[in-house]
């Protein structure tokens, strides 16, 4: 009984040791399988560039191409186009046994004449009477209406409209009006109290004018006194922020975390740096002067590549050719390891902590 108890306990944990796997697997492929990349352009008459990312034996690729003006952008998964244009493959036409190219059959079907509805009748002429002909009289005259309902042998009798006899009568507005009572000799609106003009009050004496144009005075200074204590105050807190940057900046711990992230972008450019390049540039600009001194720059980029890109100058005229390729890789892992060692660095949070600080103040 324990045994088979044991048995069927074992399944779920042979499950759960499998998904673990699966797991590692992916996390160790997502750290350790590089991104592979690579880049050309070419400038002659026009430019045109190209850029590939692949990874895991071209599992995932993304292409980018730049031609004619337009780029193009294409993502594949396990060989199949996902975001993109797929390329259509030029098909030869068949052939008949014969070894003419097969011509497409022609539709055999031919089109109905059209036939004119019944109720559109054509006259002995083979015109079709319009119905202004039809109104027409053997004279040539139009008849009215009345004439051609009496000649059809049906009368038309004229609607019997109801006369509005209210329009006729003159409307007396007193009476339509139910609070319009027609008024009596006797009746005659009260009048009530007539309101007396205000007497204008005197003007302000001279003195009072000068009262007036003292505090005027008075106000704006006060208000201007009220500015430079305001701009004081200004100048007073940017100066104490600008004393604490400059605290913060020659600390200790600020500048070890500046050290510590200065060695790990050298670290990161020497594995994520192209390990391939070539290429050969063709420049001019309209100073041979200038060409002399962008030359001067270009060699000493020239010798940090390794000497992979050719530099010539042509003093004449203006020109840019060229084609340049380069080629690398990137690993997930070292920037895990990049991330990891910034933050276990003392130096570094302490310095996170006081910018966060900073930060929150300001807000």
């Amino acid at each position: 009984m324990l045994h088979i108890f044991l048995t069927i306990l074992k399944i779920p944990f042979i499950l759960l040791g499998i998904l673990l796997l699966l797991l590692l697997a992916a996390a160790l492929l997502l750290l350790f399988v590089p991104i592979r990349y690579q880049a050309s352009a070419e400038k002659t008459e026009k430019l045109s560039a190209s850029a590939r990312i692949t990874w895991l034996l071209h599992l995932l690729s993304v292409s980018i191409e730049y031609r004619e003006g337009k780029p193009q952008i294409c993502v594949k998964i396990c060989g199949y186009t996902v975001i993109g244009e797929k390329k259509k493959k030029t098909r030869s036409r068949k052939k008949d046994a014969g070894g003419k190219k097969a011509l497409p059959e022609e539709d055999t079907e031919k089109t109905e004449p059209c036939v004119p509805p019944d109720d559109e009748a054509a006259s002995p002429d083979g015109k079709t009477a319009s119905p202004e002909e039809e109104a027409t009289s053997p004279d040539g005259k139009t008849a009215p209406p009345e004439e051609e309902s009496s000649s059809s042998g049906t009368s038309i009798p004229p609607e019997d409209k109801p006369v509005d006899e209210s329009q006729d009568k003159p409307v007396d507005k007193s009476e339509e009006e139910p609070g319009n009572e027609p008024s009596s000799p006797g009746d005659e609106p009260e009048e009530g109290p007539v309101d007396e003009p205000q007497e204008e009050q005197p003007r302000a004496g001279i003195f009072g004018r000068l009262r007036e144009f003292f505090e005027k005075i008075k106000n704006s200074f006060r208000l201007f006194l009220e500015k430079i204590r305001n701009i004081r105050q200004s100048i007073e807190k940017l100066k104490s922020r600008l004393e604490y940057y400059k605290k913060l900046w020659y600390d200790v711990h600020t500048q070890e975390a500046l050290q510590h992230v200065k060695k790990e972008i050298r670290y990161l450019l020497r594995h994520y740096f192209p390990k391939k390049i070539e290429g050969n540039v063709l420049f001019g600009l309209d100073d041979p002067a200038d060409t002399g001194q962008l030359l001067g720059i270009l060699s000493i980029l020239q010798v940090a590549a390794g000497n992979r890109i050719i530099v010539e100058a042509d003093f004449t005229k203006p020109v840019l050719e060229g084609r340049i390729f380069l080629k690398g890789h990137i690993r997930a892992c070292h920037m895990v390891k990049t991330v990891l060692a910034l933050l276990l660095d003392k130096h570094v949070r302490i310095t996170i902590k006081r910018i966060r600080r900073l930060l929150g103040s300001r807000s």
